[in-house]
């Protein structure tokens, strides 16, 4: 228990993350919070908790156990990440695992609730995927495709992929490479944030041969777009507009020309006409 930020009435107890009130009877309400089901069940949970610092011991000290456990989780978490599933779900995955393989060591011994997926997803494997992705294209060409944000946000985004050809799966592989902000989409902006996206991988921009956007004027003008500027790092870029882009305007332009009306104003009569009746 520790002071609470409510007042003096107020305590607050450092297992069940909760705000007790005890202006009516002080100590009684503390030992009766004490002897609570809820209460119980947590400090429970915290007296098996390992400690931090077994958590920090090198790989290579760990049982051959323990780096089987290490594995699964690691798997788990780029499942979680791969197919972008809420991380609530390894809370119920890290129970159901000792159900479904109950003569199962790794699963007897398997805890990556959400928070450990959380954190592994977030900073135990950016650093090594980045590494893998630098150490790769610091010595082979590869392709970047770009596209701005239109979110309507705080921050603008500016995603950088890059394509590559793997001769371990004999096949063209795309790879997020970063995610710089730049909030004003002007040639210089976007240019200058993929340069220091280059500049902080160590990236050489002779290994650059291929570029490409959406067909906008400010990626691929023939005067002021981020891909003159590419040009005059490495001038062989080739560069290709994206072919999703081109065929969404086609389709949209397509769309437009067969509607009788614009489909701003189909969408707005159509939101009125059932706002105000249930019936409709």
């Amino acid at each position: 228990m520790k002071l609470s930020k409510n007042g003096i009435g107020f305590a607050f107890c450092t297992i069940c993350q909760v705000d007790i009130c005890i202006s009516g009877g002080g100590k009684h309400e503390v030992d009766r919070h004490l002897k609570t089901a809820k209460h119980k069940s947590l400090l429970g949970q915290v007296d098996e908790q390992l400690s931090i610092s077994t958590a920090l011991v090198a790989a290579a000290s760990l049982s051959p156990l323990n780096k089987q456990v290490m594995s699964a989780e690691i798997y788990f978490s780029l499942f979680i990440a791969e197919h972008n599933l809420p991380f609530l779900v390894a809370d119920h995955f890290t129970h159901l695992t000792k159900v479904m393989f109950p003569v199962s060591h790794i699963a007897h011994s398997y805890s990556c609730a959400r928070t450990k997926t959380t954190a592994i997803i977030t900073h135990a494997l950016p650093p090594s995927l980045r590494n893998m992705v630098n150490d790769k294209y610091r010595s082979e060409p590869f392709s970047i495709l770009c596209d701005g944000g239109n979110d309507m946000t705080d921050h603008k985004y500016f995603t950088v992929l890059v394509r590559y050809w793997c001769n371990r799966n004999n096949q063209a592989m795309t790879r997020f490479l970063a995610m710089p902000i730049c909030n004003i989409a002007t040639a210089q902006n976007l240019f200058d944030a993929l340069s220091t996206v280059f500049e902080e991988r160590n990236l050489p921009w002779e290994n650059v041969i291929g570029f490409a956007s959406d067909t906008a004027n400010v990626m691929v003008g023939a005067r002021n777009s981020v891909l003159n500027r590419i040009r005059e790092k490495q001038p062989r870029v080739f560069c290709l507009g994206c072919l999703c882009h081109l065929a969404h305007l086609c389709g949209a332009a397509a769309a437009l020309k067969s509607l009788p009306l614009s489909v701003d104003v189909l969408l707005i009569d159509v939101f009125y006409h059932f706002k105000y009746s249930a019936k409709r």
